[in-house]
């Protein structure tokens, strides 16, 4: 396909997306968009340096590979680098969604029909004073090859459906959304009942939240809320390129370390089907089911080639760029808390007075972390009561790991494609997390 250079490095990375965006506010059409485009990321390594191009035209791939290589430094010995060595060498077709499975085959037409018949049910709720309403799909099929002899072929298709609205009622407010995520077009047709559950929920929200008193209470987060905690509070410290030229951090966080209760498990895992679906990274490493945190001890951290070597650990798949536009660094794919042993009940049921966390507006952090819910609700002995107002969690990330004391046995994943995540100069990366029901013996909770 290509004339790789002599005594070099080099792997082209090439793009093949479509998109669809449709937006409207109060039902009027805000934005209608379609595209397609094919690009791609060429890079050589000399041993020394990495040089990068890009380009949205693919005929011109060899002329910016030959450019590259003329201001390289050729080494005889550049196969034989340690980074160069790390880098997996996989030939594998893996389509899941080309003919009528691609988002590709339906008209924007019918897109917008489809988001546009949600609307009669928002419609029918007096307290709406406002919504928006989104539908977003992408197809992107990637084509890897290096001058090691990898060709590899994937595609990752999402499908987002989002309504975020805000009701009034008596000088009360509540702001809450709906979204759901699939990689079928089929199943977003018929999500009318989840959205209306959701809508109901946020009514009666409205008539019944109650002021709290701020303090430390024991709280259960959902397994959306216990995933965001997962990614920001641990996932973000387990992307390796973080501890790079800090040896301070290096020998603070150290494998096999116990960093979190013995109940707990972090994992990261780019094969499952999520919206961080990643079959084989962006060096061509194939994706694995990676241990962040087992049963309370840091057992692993994400990896690049570069960082593998430098940490002399093994790679997992965790080289990720945002678009053809960028070079591959270090990232999470699909990141979640795995389940325990006790169902929801007992957890709810071993709590005298606390919370439950059902939906957040934000949560962000790092060493102290912050979260903002939406919608959530006393528990008082044993049992779920009113719906309550709570402006914040918040609390050391590291102190509050060792404070879960229940996990409940069921995982599942956020699938919201509305969902991203942000690093350096990298925005919009799709990722998912989850996890199970997660109770925190104690948290600084803000009314």
């Amino acid at each position: 396909m290509f004339i790789f250079p002599d005594s070099l490095y080099c792997d082209v990375r090439m793009e093949e997306v479509f998109q669809t965006r449709i937006a409207f506010s109060f039902g009027n059409v805000q934005e209608m968009l379609e595209r397609r485009y094919i690009a791609a990321f060429i890079r050589v390594f000399d041993g020394v340096r990495w040089y990068y191009s890009a380009t949205s035209s693919i005929d011109a791939i060899q002329e910016h590979i030959n450019r590259l290589a003329s201001i390289a430094a050729p080494s005889q010995g550049v196969t034989e680098h340690p980074v160069v060595r790390k880098l997996e060498n996989h030939r594998e077709n893996l389509l899941l969604f080309s003919g009528p499975e691609s988002v590709s085959s339906r008209s924007i037409k019918e897109k917008y029909d489809l988001l546009s018949h949600y609307f009669p049910v928002i419609e029918n709720y007096d307290h709406i004073r406002y919504w928006m309403a989104y539908y977003i799909d992408e197809l992107r099929k990637k084509h890897f090859v290096s001058s090691k002899g990898a060709n590899i072929s994937f595609d990752y298709q999402k499908i987002g459906l989002h309504i975020g609205y805000e009701m009034s009622l008596n000088g009360n407010q509540v702001k809450d959304s709906f979204s759901y995520g699939t990689h079928a077009y089929r199943d977003i047709e018929t999500q009318d009942r989840k959205f209306a559950n959701a809508l109901n929920r946020s009514v009666d929200f409205l008539k019944r939240a109650k002021n709290i008193e701020s303090g430390r209470y024991p709280v259960i987060l959902s397994p959306f809320a216990a995933g965001i905690f997962a990614h920001e509070s641990f996932g973000h410290l387990s992307e390796s390129d973080t501890y790079q030229g800090d040896q301070a951090l290096k020998e603070r966080w150290v494998i096999g370390k116990q960093v979190a209760h013995k109940n707990l498990s972090i994992v990261d895992d780019g094969s499952i089907l999520g919206m961080g679906y990643t079959p084989f990274d962006d060096e061509g490493t194939k994706s694995r089911k990676t241990y962040l945190i087992r049963d309370g001890v840091m057992v692993g951290r994400l990896h690049n080639a570069a960082t593998a070597v430098d940490f002399n650990e093994n790679l997992t798949g965790n080289a990720r760029a945002t678009s053809f536009e960028y070079e591959p660094i270090v990232r999470m794919t699909n990141t979640y808390i795995e389940s325990g042993k006790k169902p929801l009940c007992l957890l709810i049921g071993e709590v005298d007075n606390g919370f439950l966390i059902e939906t957040i507006k934000s949560g962000f952090g790092s060493t102290n972390f912050t979260i903002s819910p939406a919608i959530a609700y006393r528990i008082r002995k044993g049992t779920i009561a009113e719906p309550v107002k709570i402006s914040l969690l918040t609390g050391n990330a590291f102190e509050t790991l060792f404070k879960i004391d229940g996990i409940s046995d069921e995982v599942s994943l956020n699938e919201n494609p509305f969902v991203s995540c942000t690093k350096r100069d990298q925005s919009m990366l799709p990722i998912d997390f989850g996890g199970p029901y997660v109770r925190i013996s104690e948290i600084d909770v803000v009314g």
